[in-house]
């Protein structure tokens, strides 16, 4: 598996990829791909703050924007819309802007083929996911096959089952998909106690959540509890 990647704007994460390397423009993509808005709900004062193409050798090629601007409906926010190229052109994949903000993506190598994660955070004190992620499975043939993207919310119902009792997550977590030579499925989350804890204040220690990865979607696979808070370490 090799790739390259081009990136533009004023967040730059070279380091994120692997032998990343300068390419030309990608064909089949807007001219004005890298400085304006293809496909935006940021109707007032949508701007390009970073995009990036990305080429794989036996994968669908995968490039995006990340926006930001103002909608009139929920003020100042970010967004990010998501193409692939399968070998039959560039077809919009995914797009979204229930984020504050979006970075850039970051792989991940299973051994049947490779994660995208994209972090993404919601406005207010929850500091909530707006994660996309994607799995594109390596080809038996040769012929790319699409990505798809992964179920990222559906494992918070099934977590609460793995949490020590009276022990509950009331904000957003941080996924972390490893990177291009470890293989795991990783979240950290503060954990507050139902019965005695402010929204701003979690008592309840911290917890590593473990996934899987099944049919598309992280399902718990177990919970590390650490019943200590970062001032008591």
């Amino acid at each position: 598996m090799t790739f390259r990647n081009k990136i533009y704007g004023t967040s730059l994460f070279t380091a994120l990829l692997l032998g990343a390397c300068s390419v030309e423009a990608s064909d089949g993509l807007p001219a004005e791909f890298d400085s304006a808005c293809t496909e935006t709900r940021l109707d007032k004062d949508c701007r390009i703050l970073s995009s990036s193409t990305t080429y794989f050798e036996d994968l669908p090629d995968i490039a995006l924007q990340i926006q930001t601007g103002v909608s009139e409906d929920f003020g100042v926010g970010g967004g990010v819309v998501i193409y692939q190229n399968a070998g039959n052109g560039w077809q919009k994949l995914a797009s979204d802007f229930e984020g504050y903000r979006y970075d850039l993506p970051t792989f991940a190598q299973r051994e049947d083929g490779v994660v995208m994660h994209i972090a993404g955070v919601r406005t207010g004190t929850g500091s909530g996911n707006a994660d996309l992620a994607f799995f594109a499975r390596y080809s038996e043939d040769g012929t790319p096959r699409p990505w798809q993207q992964i179920d990222m919310i559906s494992w918070r119902d099934e977590v609460r089952d793995h949490l020590p009792e009276g022990l509950e997550i009331w904000k957003g977590v941080d996924f972390d998909i490893g990177d291009w030579v470890s293989r795991y499925l990783t979240a950290r989350t503060y954990l507050w106690n139902a019965e005695t804890d402010a929204n701003c204040c979690p008592t309840g220690g911290q917890a590593l959540i473990v996934f899987d990865l099944d049919r598309n979607a992280l399902k718990v696979d177990r919970v590390e509890y650490d019943p200590t808070m970062p001032e008591e370490e």
